[in-house]
């Protein structure tokens, strides 16, 4: 049980320290948020427009028309769209969300440990290749099958999210689990 502690912290360290460089230090989402000198006039174009508070698609053709048979849905194709997440005030409470997101990381490397400790002969190798799984399994299922459709620019940062702490994280927790049988 303490060793699975002792990953969980850091396993859940190394992911979220990943995640900081990835977003942050290195920039590797960038291209997904990029700045338009243009920014406050279509804030102030969408803040008149009265619009609710959400995510919208924009350029889809009304489902009501689609629901009464008068469009299909197929003539946006070639048209322009673009996804809008509207939010009136922008608050952000570091604080928690930094807690949180600490938390879910910790959470994840216990899973991940749990894992690989539940193999017969857990080895360094086993653990980067489970490592690798998970992340790849994760990445294919979430970012790259929204990729598909949407075509966000950072695809291959979320790649590379999917791939250097998962091995890093299975790595160790393959050496941790083999130690710990070695130990019993």
């Amino acid at each position: 049980m303490k060793k699975h502690i002792v990953f969980s912290l850091v396993g859940g360290l190394i992911l979220w320290l990943w995640q900081f460089i990835s977003f942050a230090a290195a920039n590797l989402h960038g291209s997904a948020a990029e700045f338009t000198p243009k920014s406050q006039e279509i804030i102030a174009a969408i803040e008149a427009s009265g619009i609710e508070e959400g995510r919208y698609l924009l350029g889809q053709i009304d489902p009501a028309l689609i629901a009464a048979g008068e469009a299909t849905g197929f003539e946006t194709a070639g048209k322009p769209w673009a996804i809008l997440h509207w939010d009136r005030s922008m608050e952000s409470n570091m604080g928690m969300n930094m807690f949180r997101g600490v938390m879910v990381c910790v959470l994840v490397a216990a899973l991940l440990f749990s894992l690989i400790q539940g193999f017969s002969d857990p080895t360094v190798k086993k653990g980067a290749g489970v490592g690798l799984l998970v992340g790849f399994m994760a990445f294919l299922a979430i970012p790259y099958t929204n990729y598909i459709w949407y075509e966000s620019p950072d695809i291959w940062a979320y790649a590379l999210d999917a791939v250097i702490p998962w091995v890093g994280m299975g790595s160790l927790a393959g050496r941790m689990a083999q130690s710990q049988i070695a130990n019993a």
